[in-house]
């Protein structure tokens, strides 16, 4: 995870910290690579999935959700 002081990793001092306020931020950009995952940027932050192949579990890395106004 990029935050504005340097990058933390989950298990890491400060991950939980940095990762909780981003929940009620807005979404500013979106992309997804092979080999890069896939990169969710926030006014603050982003976050970076980019499990290795033992990590899969799934056939999912995310859930995108929130758009019940929509429908």
């Amino acid at each position: 995870m990029e935050v504005a002081g340097g990058r933390v990793a989950p298990g890491q001092v400060g991950y939980s910290d940095a990762l909780v306020p981003l929940v009620p931020r807005d979404v500013t950009a979106t992309s997804e690579a092979a080999r890069r995952g896939l990169r969710v940027e926030f006014t603050d932050g982003t976050i970076v999935l980019s499990p290795d192949a033992d990590d899969l579990v799934g056939l999912e890395i995310a859930l995108l959700s929130g758009f019940e106004h929509l429908t």
